[in-house]
């Protein structure tokens, strides 16, 4: 709990930290500030932004697998596209 002073009937546990939780947490938030995670996160973020209609539009029912495969088609020269002009996209 984050504010125990909020919620005074709640007494499980006391909340003397030791240093070792604070340091982990500490290390997490750096690690995760990183410009590697930073810069994973947003790729993976765009990369799965193309991939979130693919996923949804083949499970309606009333889509045929013609247009399925071309909607396959269609992303994979988006994303393709992107791969051939990275050096753009990551300089906007």
């Amino acid at each position: 709990m984050i504010n125990p002073h909020v919620y005074p009937e709640v007494r499980e546990s006391r909340w003397n930290w030791n240093s070792d939780p604070k340091t982990t947490a500490r290390g997490l938030k750096s690690s995760l500030q990183s410009f590697g995670v930073i810069v994973g996160f947003t790729v993976l973020n765009n990369s799965l932004y193309y991939l979130k209609g693919l996923s949804a539009k083949p499970q309606r029912r009333d889509i045929d697998a013609f247009e399925v495969d071309t909607m396959f088609d269609d992303i994979k020269s988006e994303i393709q596209c992107l791969r051939d002009d990275i050096g753009v996209e990551f300089h906007r």
